[in-house]
């Protein structure tokens, strides 16, 4: 452990509009002065976590992200792969984020995506930033796969949810945050829901995210629709609430950060 790579290490989850709580437990870790030296992500999570790679604060991220919407990223088009295309977040992101590869960021982050036709999870460290956070945001069925290197991608969360293993090993100590929690669901209005739902079912197959030091759960998420942005700022408080009480329970004493 004290020759580990980084400190501490923060892996995020997926889930939409949810894994904006993540935000609010970044805000609560700065305050417990626990800045994370490296990001591993999925979909919500890996967006969220290249804005804050960029030095950019939880508070500047909340606001630009409530602002544009998540719907604002998506353009209905002829349902072909997808029913919706996501090159608006690109676009956006890459007007945004004045990095283009995920080498370039001031911070190391991970960004997970599957591959679609070798079924399996990848874990980019280098590579273009926006298209490969596209990929990794790419809800399958409803939005169109992203093509880079003749290779189909999709959502990280098809194969790993809550991407800790490509820092357990690497960090002193790590964090994950699942802002997709269990629970059931109390109405299934349209295909949109029913797609939702089978994704966010599937994807808490994976509990490796469990062999963290510290495991943070925001609370009251499952009222939170996925691709609804006026529940952005709810997500935030929801998420910075809920850590700063883990936090304040929680033994700190064995974390050196550097």
């Amino acid at each position: 452990m004290v020759n580990s790579e980084f400190s501490v290490g923060l892996a995020l989850s997926g889930g939409g509009v949810r894994g904006l709580a993540h935000l609010g437990v970044y805000k609560a870790l700065l305050e417990y002065n626990l800045e994370p030296e490296i990001i591993s992500g999925t979909s919500a999570g890996a967006l969220v976590g290249a804005f804050l790679c960029t030095g950019r604060t939880p508070e500047e991220v909340i606001d630009l992200f409530f602002k544009k919407g998540i719907f604002d990223f998506a353009k209905v088009h002829i349902p072909k792969k997808g029913f919706l295309d996501l090159s608006k977040l690109e676009t956006f992101l890459n007007s945004e984020l004045k990095y283009k590869r995920i080498e370039d960021l001031p911070k190391p982050l991970i960004v997970a995506v599957s591959d679609l036709k070798a079924g399996k999870i990848h874990y980019f460290e280098k590579g273009p930033l926006a298209k490969l956070l596209t990929a990794s945001s790419c809800l399958p069925i409803l939005f169109a796969p992203v093509e880079l290197d003749d290779t189909l991608y999709v959502d990280g969360g098809l194969f790993d949810n809550l991407p800790i293993s490509p820092i357990l090993d690497r960090c002193a100590f790590s964090i994950a945050v699942n802002a997709t929690p269990e629970g059931k669901c109390s109405e299934l209005k349209n295909l949109l829901d029913i797609a939702q739902r089978i994704f966010e079912l599937g994807a808490r197959q994976n509990q490796d995210y469990k062999k963290a030091q510290l495991c943070i759960e925001p609370d009251n998420m499952l009222g939170i629709p996925l691709l609804d942005s006026q529940f952005a700022h709810k997500a935030f408080e929801n998420g910075y609430h809920s850590a700063m009480n883990i936090l304040s329970k929680s033994d700190l004493s064995q974390i050196s950060v550097q």
